[in-house]
């Protein structure tokens, strides 16, 4: 039999799959505003517009036009799709990072190589 696994508890929200630095540097890298960056952290966190305003103290209308604003900055139609504009800015940006990480680790190794030859041709130099 299988194990049923608890299901996250409620304090859990999906803007939690990124952390503060990804959400400043998605900020940044995609030019919003702050108010902008929390209307998408919870959109992230499946809320209502209703809720929204409520949890931001301004009106359902406003963050209307948020919204609007979100989706024409973004090209975008809809919320599933403004969740996958952000994570494919956030996925694009690791994949860069991780293969500057990985040139700069090859880079390393090359010349570690091209060290140990040197190295080698030296001490055949001398012991011949």
């Amino acid at each position: 039999m299988s194990a049923i696994v608890p299901m996250p508890s409620s304090n859990y929200s999906g803007r939690h799959i990124l952390g503060p630095k990804d959400w400043k540097r998605i900020r940044v890298s995609l030019r919003l505003s702050v108010r902008e960056i929390q209307i998408t952290q919870y959109i992230f966190d499946d809320k209502k517009t209703e809720c929204i305003a409520a949890e931001l103290g301004i009106s359902v209308h406003t963050v209307n036009t948020y919204l609007q604003r979100l989706y024409c900055k973004l090209d975008v139609r809809s919320r599933p799709q403004l969740l996958l504009r952000v994570l494919k800015n956030h996925l694009e940006y690791l994949a860069k990072t991780y293969k500057l990480e990985a040139d700069t680790h090859e880079r390393r190794d090359l010349v570690a190589d091209v060290v140990s030859i040197d190295d080698a041709r030296i001490c055949d130099l001398h012991i011949e």
